[in-house]
């Protein structure tokens, strides 16, 4: 399997297995108990594992004592029981179950000399450690085995050397044996039945077991005593607290006694449920004198509305019907200007040209009320018609250019080739771009340049706009100039005249169209205005179209 899938498995197998360890959700108590079980079930085991070792090694050293006990044993009465005189009878009796002990007989392997008694077979480990004895520092040699019947056995061996005292007794009564001192002699095998030790190994065994189970159960019982009693108990509390607070019962309260940092953080948990509290009835009562306050507001604001709707329809009737008079001054004083009579008289011809030209500067102003009346009364309609931008363009370029050279400003007309013919309200876009244009040439000085440029842009909109020399426009006033009656020089003692609406009308036109405006200037360079229309005007903006007969 290759090693990027492997590890894709591995990773997968991970995943899933935590992903199903998640289904066991345990409550925290269920938690500490399990832990702590683990924990001294582990701290208990460590603990008497020393002691089982131990016991394993004292129960082993036991057998080895008593096999050296019994191998001494034989060495008296076996041996040197000629020489020290003992009968057959008594050795009999000592190690058979006339005298109650019942040991098991010992066997004598003569190494050296002639030996006492015919010696068993040998066995593998008898002749390696027969081997092993030649080391004059080995005393025993002893392992665990089994006999033929499956029985576990202790088998010990011991060596016999010849001592000072063994060799001056057979120099003297056994002539012709003749050892060196420290010589291997002989070799006493010993094998001892291991059930009474293996018994009392599993006796030991058991009994450490149970050691561990009854004092693990005596700790999980003191911990879920101490933790139930102590630490649950304490957060039980707090949580069905909680649950309460969370279900809205703010005046919910925890009564915990014990002394410790519970206690403390129980008199926390009270002291934010009096905050939350104070806080919940303090916005109860800001939200009922909010509540009041808004319908006071709604009253008002239908007030606002009604009024605002009133001062609308006074402004668009009382301009019309300022319009009226304004119309006739100024046919009386064209009038007044072309009579024969009074062409020679200058100071009346000075009087009739300062009447007629304040009466168009009043006029164009009503005109300009009465739009953004119209506007805000939500009574200005839209005529859709085509329009070719082309001729529109040239149209107001033919009636501005004397405005230009009046003032000996550079104008220039660029209008791309194959604009498509639009389908929106002629006479508003006219005014939105005669407003641009008359701003630029007002504001331009003597000897300064204004392009008048349209062209096509995707996604099927006309993009025309108005550039200029004039003085521009700082960055933090560009978005002003668009609001109603304000100017990029809005002071007293301002260099140009106007009612600050002129910017404001083309902007709602402009959207009442679907298209946009910008502005983009700086300080000392001029400034450029462009609006951006589509070719045809939203549906939900006509309101009727426009019939020509």
């Amino acid at each position: 399997m290759p090693q990027d899938a492997l590890e894709a498995r591995l990773r997968t197998t991970i995943t899933s297995a935590l992903a199903h360890w998640r289904f066991f959700n345990l409550s925290l108590a269920a938690k500490f108990r399990m832990v702590f079980g683990l924990a001294v079930m582990l701290i208990i085991g460590v603990a008497l594992s020393m002691p089982w070792y131990r016991m394993e090694r004292l129960v082993e050293q036991q057998n080895g004592k008593q096999a050296r006990a019994i191998a001494d044993a034989f060495m008296i009465f076996e041996v040197h029981r000629k020489h020290a005189g003992i009968s057959p009878e008594f050795l009999r009796y000592f190690f058979g179950s006339e005298g109650g002990h019942n040991y098991p007989l010992p066997t004598l392997l003569k190494i050296a000399g002639k030996p006492s008694r015919e010696p068993i077979s040998e066995d593998k480990f008898t002749q390696n450690a027969i081997e092993q004895f030649r080391d004059p520092t080995l005393s025993q040699v002893w392992q665990m085995e089994n006999d033929s019947e499956g029985r576990r056995n202790y088998h010990y061996l011991e060596p016999i050397r010849a001592t000072a005292s063994c060799l001056e007794c057979h120099a003297q009564v056994v002539p012709g044996e003749e050892y060196r001192l420290g010589e291997l002699v002989g070799v006493v095998s010993l094998t001892i039945a291991s059930d009474p030790t293996d018994q009392q190994l599993l006796w030991n065994r058991i009994a450490i077991i149970a050691a561990v189970a009854l004092a693990t159960l005596c700790a999980i019982g003191v911990f879920y005593y101490i933790t139930h009693r102590l630490i649950l108990a304490p957060i039980g509390q707090l949580r069905q607290a909680s649950e309460l607070v969370s279900k809205g019962q703010l005046g919910t309260r925890v009564e915990i006694q014990t002394g410790d940092e519970f206690e403390e953080l129980s008199e926390a948990f009270n002291q934010m449920l009096d905050h939350l509290e104070e806080s919940h009835q303090q916005l109860h009562t800001i939200n009922k004198s909010l509540d009041t306050k808004l319908g006071e507001l709604a009253q008002v604001n239908v007030s606002l509305h009604e009024a605002n709707r009133v001062k609308s329809e006074f402004l668009a009737n009382v301009s019309h019907e300022l319009r009226t008079p304004l119309n006739s001054i100024i046919g009386f004083a064209e009038l007044i200007m072309e009579h024969p009579a009074l062409k020679d008289d200058p100071k009346t011809s000075r009087f009739a040209t300062n009447i007629f030209t304040s009466a168009k500067s009043l006029l164009s102003m009503i005109n300009e009320i009465l739009d953004l009346a119209k506007i805000e009364a939500g009574k200005m309609e839209l005529h859709s018609e085509k329009v070719s931008v082309t001729d529109l363009c040239e149209n107001l370029y033919n009636f501005v250019k004397p405005l230009a050279d009046k003032k000996q400003l550079q104008f220039d007309l660029n209008v791309e080739d194959n604009i498509p013919i639009m389908d929106t309200d002629g006479g508003k876009l006219q005014q939105i771009l005669y407003n641009l244009l008359s701003n630029a040439v007002k504001f331009t000085s003597e000897g300064g340049k204004i392009l008048f440029c349209a062209q096509a842009v995707p996604p099927e909109q006309i993009r025309i706009s108005v550039s200029d020399t004039g003085p521009g426009i700082e960055p933090d006033k560009q978005e002003t100039i668009f609001e109603k009656f304000r100017q990029a020089d809005g002071s007293a003692a301002r260099a140009h005249g106007g009612t600050g609406l002129g910017l404001a009308i083309s902007k709602e036109l402009t959207n009442m169209l679907g298209g946009t405006i910008s502005l983009a200037s700086k300080p000392g360079e001029g400034a450029t205005f462009s609006i951006t229309l589509p070719l045809n005007i939203p549906e939900k903006q006509v309101s009727s179209p426009l019939v020509k007969l």
